[in-house]
């Protein structure tokens, strides 16, 4: 959902670009169990709330943004929308869970047993969509795979 991949020193593809970030395989495995709470802003599930769940990944997202000059790109264009904490001692919680439109794209694969709100209040939240936005999502896909 980035901008590129990088697979290698010198090897960038172009992706969709959806974010503003490009992702980076390297060789170590990032592996593990979280505790995820999600942030007031959280657009998909309800709001401070917590649920399990794991990463497995052999990558990581890079973000590049100008930090002196007159850009006036002062933040990222997206929100963070979980707290992610690995269950391991001293474990710091990072953020996660980048959020732009109604786009959500994550490390994290969620646990719904955990907390069974959070399936029901994506249903919820997505019988919100409209009908024909639906129905062009679906279209695209389509066309995208022919």
């Amino acid at each position: 959902l980035g901008k590129s991949i990088q697979t290698d020193m010198t090897t960038q593809h172009e992706m969709c670009g959806i974010f503003n970030f490009r992702t980076r395989i390297n060789k170590d495995t990032k592996i593990g169990y979280v505790e995820v709470k999600t942030q007031p802003t959280c657009r998909l599930f309800p709001p401070n709330q917590i649920v399990r769940g794991q990463v497995y990944t052999f990558s990581e997202v890079v973000y590049e943004r100008v930090v002196c000059g007159l850009s006036g790109e002062a933040s990222v264009p997206w929100s963070e929308d979980y707290e992610a904490t690995l269950q391991i001692p001293n474990a710091r919680p990072v953020f996660e869970g980048y959020a732009i439109k109604n786009v959500l794209a994550s490390y994290v694969h969620l646990h719904f047993g955990s907390n069974p709100a959070f399936p029901v209040e994506m249903v919820h939240r997505c019988r919100k969509v409209p009908a024909n936005a639906a129905a062009a999502a679906l279209d695209a896909d389509r066309a995208a795979r022919a």
